[in-house]
C-alpha cells in the first residue's frame, strides 16, 4: 500500500495523471501520509468548563514578534474524554487554545518554534486569557485605541500571574519583566459555511480549511451544546436526551459506560418501583367510596392515575433513550413516534399533577372556610368537570411542543437526536407556559396552606373567646394537620425545582451534568409522593386503606380455599 500510517488509498482514473489519492488520518500528512505531524496533548481539569469544540491557534513568530504566521484548526471534543490530542503540521512556538466567542488559554509558549515532536500540557484557569474588559475601568476603555494601548502595561505589573490578555485586534503576552508585548490578531474565522450550514440554533459554522474541506465545525452560543449546537440546556426546555445524551456510548455495555449513565438507571429503578408501588396504594385507598363521597377524592384518586403513568413514562423514556443511544437503532417510525410522545407526555402529565394538587389544596381551604357546595351530588358533578378542564386546558398549552419536534441526523457521529425548536415569538409563549405552571401552584399552595391555618384558628377563636390566640392555634394546627401537612409538602417539593429553573439558569458544560440532571429527577418526586403527602397524615384514608388492604386479602385468600 503507497498510504502509511494507516491512510486510505483512493484509486483514482490513471488517464488524468494520478492512479490514488492517500487520504491521511489525523496523525499524518504528506502525498503518501508519509511525514508524522507534531503532536500537543492537552490535559484538561475540573475547574475549566470545557465546551463540545474548540478552536486551536497555533503562531510562528520566527524572529520578530511583527512578522509572525498563524495556522488556526479546529477539534471535537468528546464528553468523556480528559486528554485533548491535536496534530498539525505547521511549526509553531505560541498556542491558543478557544473556546466559544472569547474565551483563550494559552496552552504552548517557546522561544524557538516546533516543527516536529511531541508536546504536553494541563489547562488551567491561570493561563486563561481575560478581555480588556475584565482589566480596565470604563474611563480607559472608552480611549481610542492607539491611546489605549500605551496602557497595555498596567495588568502585568499589577498581576504578576496574569500570562496573556486580548483586545479587540490584539493578542497580549506579559513578558518576564511584566510588560505587554502585543501582537495583532484577527478574532474573526474566514472558512464559514457559506453553502451549507449544518449547525442549529443560530451557531456559527466553520469549515476545516479552503479549498477542500473534509470536516466542519459548528460554535455554539452560550447554553447550546452538542455537533450540531441542536441541544438548549436553558432551565425550561432541558430534557435527559441533553443532559446525559453524548455521556451514553454507543455498542458499549452498562459495566463500560459513564459513572452519570450507571447513576441514572440505578435512580430511575429505585424511583419506578417506590413510584409505582406507592401510586397503586393511593389508587387503592381513593377508589373506596366512603372517600370518594368529598369532593377532594376525586382530585386525589385523578392525581394517583396520573403520577402513576408519569412514573411508567418516565421510566420509558430513560430505557428508550439508552436503547436507542447505545444500540444505535436506527427505525425512523420508533425513532419518530418516540421523539413527539414521550417528552410531550411528560410534559402534560407533570403539569397535570400539579394542578390536580391545586386543586386539592383549594377544595381543603374551601371546607376550612365553610365555603363548599352542600349539595354532594353537585360538587361531584363540578369535580368531574374540573377535573377534565384541567386535562384539556393543559394538553392545549402544550401542544406546540410535539409540533416544533423532529429528528436530525449527526453527520459526525451518525446517532439520531430529537430536538425541539422554536421561533422566537413561540419560545415567549413555551417560557410563559412553563413559568405559569411552575409559580401558579406553587403560589396557590402557600395561600391554601395560609387560608387553612388561619380560617380554622378564627373560628375556634370566635367560639372559645377565653383561650388564647397562639393555644388555639396550636390546638388546630394538631387537630387538622391532615389538612396543613400537604400543602405545606407541596410548597417544599416545588422549591427545589424553582430554584434550579431560575437560579442554575442553563448547563454550561456536558461534562458537568450533576445539578441538572438532580433537577430532572426532583421534578418527578411530587409525582412518586401522594400516598405521603396526602394519605399517611389523615385518619380517614389510612384506615380506609387498612380496609381495602383487609379486604383485598380475604378475597385473594378466597380464591386458594
Amino acid at each position: 500500500m503507497p498510504c502509511r500510517y494507516g491512510g486510505t488509498c483512493i484509486p483514482l482514473d490513471p488517464r488524468i495523471g494520478i492512479s490514488y489519492y492517500c487520504l491521511c488520518r489525523e496523525e499524518s500528512t504528506g502525498g503518501n501520509c508519509e511525514y508524522l505531524k507534531s503532536k500537543l496533548q492537552v490535559s484538561t481539569t475540573a475547574e475549566i468548563e470545557i465546551t463540545s469544540s474548540a478552536l486551536i491557534h497555533f503562531i510562528n513568530t520566527v524572529s520578530a514578534v511583527k512578522s509572525f504566521k498563524r495556522h488556526t484548526l479546529f477539534k471535537r471534543i468528546p464528553t468523556n474524554e480528559q486528554q485533548i490530542r491535536i496534530y498539525t503540521s505547521f511549526g509553531h512556538n505560541l498556542a491558543y487554545m478557544q473556546f466559544q466567542q472569547s474565551t483563550y488559554y494559552l496552552i504552548i509558549l517557546k522561544k524557538e518554534p516546533t516543527y516536529r515532536g511531541n508536546d504536553s500540557t494541563t489547562l488551567v484557569r491561570s493561563n486563561r486569557c481575560p478581555s480588556i474588559r475584565e482589566l480596565f475601568d470604563q474611563n480607559i476603555l472608552s480611549y481610542h485605541w492607539l491611546k489605549r494601548v500605551k496602557h497595555y502595561h498596567q495588568p502585568c505589573q499589577q498581576r504578576y500571574d496574569l500570562k496573556c490578555f486580548h483586545d479587540e485586534r490584539q493578542m497580549c503576552l506579559c513578558t518576564e519583566d511584566h510588560r505587554a508585548d502585543c501582537f495583532q490578531f484577527d478574532h474573526n474565522m474566514t472558512y464559514n459555511c457559506n453553502e451549507y450550514n449544518y449547525c442549529e440554533n443560530g451557531a456559527q459554522c466553520f469549515y476545516e480549511g479552503e479549498g477542500c474541506p473534509q470536516d466542519f465545525m459548528c460554535v455554539c452560543p452560550e447554553c447550546y451544546y452538542g455537533t450540531m449546537c441542536q441541544f438548549s440546556t436553558s432551565a425550561f426546555s432541558l430534557s435527559l436526551d441533553a443532559i446525559i445524551g453524548y455521556q451514553i456510548q454507543p455498542k458499549t455495555d452498562i459495566k463500560r459506560q459513564p459513572v452519570v449513565v450507571k447513576l441514572t438507571i440505578a435512580t430511575t429503578t429505585i424511583m419506578f418501583i417506590f413510584g409505582m408501588a406507592l401510586n397503586i396504594c393511593s389508587i387503592i385507598t381513593f377508589s373506596q367510596k366512603r372517600v370518594q363521597d368529598a369532593s377532594c377524592g376525586t382530585y386525589l384518586l385523578s392525581s394517583s392515575v396520573v403520577s402513576l403513568v408519569t412514573i411508567f413514562i418516565f421510566a420509558l423514556k430513560v430505557l428508550s433513550l439508552l436503547l436507542i443511544q447505545i444500540m444505535s437503532l436506527t427505525n425512523l417510525i420508533f425513532l419518530y413516534i418516540n421523539c413527539i410522545l414521550i417528552d410531550f407526555l411528560l410534559k402534560f402529565l407533570l403539569a397535570c399533577g400539579d394542578w390536580l394538587s391545586v386543586c386539592v389544596t383549594i377544595d381543603r381551604a374551601l371546607t376550612a372556610s365553610k365555603t363548599v357546595i352542600s349539595n354532594k351530588q353537585r360538587s361531584k358533578r363540578m369535580t368531574r368537570i374540573i377535573t377534565i378542564f384541567i386535562l384539556c386546558t393543559t394538553v392545549l398549552l402544550v401542544m406546540h411542543d410535539p409540533m416544533n419536534r423532529r429528528l436530525i441526523k449527526d453527520p459526525v457521529d451518525q446517532r439520531q437526536w430529537c430536538i425541539v425548536s422554536y421561533q422566537d415569538s413561540l419560545k415567549i409563549y413555551d417560557t410563559i407556559i412553563n413559568t405559569m405552571n411552575f409559580i401558579v401552584p406553587f403560589v396557590i399552595n402557600v395561600i391554601s396552606a395560609i387560608i387553612i391555618i388561619v380560617t380554622t384558628t378564627r373560628h375556634r377563636s370566635s367560639a372559645q373567646k377565653r383561650m388564647a390566640y397562639y393555644q388555639l392555634l396550636k390546638i388546630q394546627l394538631k387537630q387538622h394537620r391532615h389538612l396543613i401537612i400537604s400543602p405545606c409538602i407541596l410548597v417544599l417539593l416545588a422549591l427545589p425545582r424553582l430554584i434550579l429553573s431560575f437560579v442554575s439558569g442553563c448547563m454550561k458544560s456536558t461534562r458537568n451534568p450533576w445539578l441538572a440532571l438532580s433537577g430532572y429527577f426532583i421534578s418527578f418526586i411530587p409525582s412518586m409522593t401522594i400516598f405521603f403527602v396526602f394519605v399517611m397524615p389523615s385518619k380517614l384514608y389510612i384506615e380506609e386503606f387498612h380496609a381495602s388492604l383487609r379486604r383485598y386479602q380475604k378475597r385473594f385468600s378466597e380464591l386458594f380455599v
